[in-house]
């Protein structure tokens, strides 16, 4: 017998999925926080379902859009916490200050990168402004249009298409590539 709470979640999730990841994106200081902010998202969601019950929510979509905008002004807001920190720190007792490590901006997890010239490649996407870094996550990942992408991302087409064009420019002409 299928769980109604499974059931609800999966029935809202098929349907708000997109929206909120496209939402997430757009907000999104570094692309490599998308998808754990859209996992918590959504973990927060399921939770809510089972411990207060389908009949709580009266509007799924914006409920998982105010846990969504929860969740990224919480995550950046203990990100300038982590980053305001001292670069050096005295360990165990020490007399000696050594330096701290600093979170790094990584867009790709390193253990799904097999080919230099892709790792190349995402080095020329993430020096890029973040909002290049956002219109190629749209336009690549997501397959959204030029014009899905200036709407989003409250921008003129020609804009996202300058932004686009000139930074695959910028690869094909380094690696002699159509695409």
């Amino acid at each position: 017998m299928v769980d109604p709470r499974n059931a609800y979640f999966n029935q809202i999730y098929d349907a708000v999925f997109v929206k909120v990841k496209k939402y997430i994106i757009a907000k999104c200081q570094n692309l490599a926080d998308v998808e754990d902010i859209l996992q918590e998202t959504f973990l927060e969601f399921y939770t809510l379902i089972c411990k207060k019950g389908v009949e709580y929510i009266k509007n799924a979509e914006a409920l998982i859009m105010h846990i969504a905008k929860t969740k990224l002004h919480k995550h950046y807001r203990l990100l300038s916490r982590i980053k305001s920190l001292p670069l050096y720190t005295k360990r165990n007792g020490s007399s000696k200050w050594t330096e701290v490590e600093q979170p790094g901006e990584v867009w790709v997890e390193q253990k799904y990168i097999n080919n230099q010239t892709v790792e190349e490649i995402w080095k020329i996407i993430t020096s890029k402004h973040k909002l290049t870094q956002k219109i190629f996550a749209l336009y690549y990942y997501d397959d959204l249009s030029i014009k899905e992408i200036a709407s989003q991302l409250k921008l003129g087409e020609s804009n996202v298409k300058h932004r686009l064009y000139r930074t695959l420019a910028e690869i094909r002409s380094k690696y002699g590539k159509e695409d």
